[in-house]
């Protein structure tokens, strides 16, 4: 079991994250509409970005931040920033309203494009 102070931290991390997500998916449904979701697509593949920039860093540093601050960061403000259950509901709404182009570019562009964030992200750190 993780201490106290991790699972604060985590708790932290966590509330900062969710709220960050609800404004940015907020923002881009007003700015962009409704009929696709930009918001999702967006908090996944910037999360992802992060992550992967934070994991390389944080892998080259001598000494990185504490393990707290870590698990604030990736379990508790990534994980609450993107999201899976939003992404598969988005997808399944797509394909219950039998809008099949938008269901499939946006479970591929989801998919493809947070992989590509987060090796974009490790690959930013790279020392050449």
């Amino acid at each position: 079991m993780p201490n106290i102070q991790i699972i604060l931290f985590v708790a932290f991390g966590g509330a900062i994250g969710a709220v960050s997500r609800l404004t940015v998916t907020q923002l881009l449904g007003q700015w962009f509409g409704r009929g696709y979701p930009w918001g999702t697509l967006a908090v996944n593949v910037l999360g992802s970005f992060f992550i992967g920039l934070l994991v390389g860093l944080w892998s080259q540093a001598e000494q990185g931040p504490s393990s707290a601050i870590r698990a604030a960061i990736i379990v508790g403000f990534l994980g609450a920033f993107t999201t899976m259950s939003s992404f598969s509901l988005d997808s399944w709404e797509l394909l219950r309203t039998g809008d099949w182009f938008k269901a499939f570019s946006y479970m591929g562009v989801t998919l493809l494009g947070s992989l590509m964030a987060v090796a974009l992200g490790f690959y930013f750190t790279l020392k050449n």
